[in-house]
């Protein structure tokens, strides 16, 4: 598999409440956009300026954790559509989606 432009496969951390020994943070009224973990596998390389003369590259590698909202990753038919190629614990998600970018041996702590 070959990723284009500014697309991520991750792999989905398994779905819970709580990161490291913090917990995420969930605002009322939210339910579908909760923050969610996961570890990059792969990156494209990188989406094409607006003069289309080059790209501007990824800023993550395989290996890194990142944290996005869910909703992006799993809540939608598209979503659900890659998981089912993919597997249930691996999506596609754009740069742009990533929130935070954390080094896996220590976990983001949200309150």
């Amino acid at each position: 598999m070959k990723l284009l432009n500014d697309w991520i496969h991750i792999r989905l951390d398994p779905d819970q409440e709580k990161v490291g020994d913090g917990v995420l943070y969930k605002p009322d009224g939210a339910y579908e956009h909760i923050l969610r973990t996961a570890e990059v596998i792969a990156v494209g390389p990188g989406r094409w300026c607006e003069s289309g003369e080059k790209r501007v590259p990824i800023d993550l590698k395989p290996g890194d954790g990142v944290v996005f909202i869910r909703f992006v990753a799993d809540g939608t038919k598209t979503g659900q559509a890659i998981q089912a190629i993919l597997g249930k614990d691996e999506a596609l998600i754009r740069s742009s989606d990533v929130l935070l970018v954390y080094d896996r041996g220590d976990a983001p702590r949200f309150s």
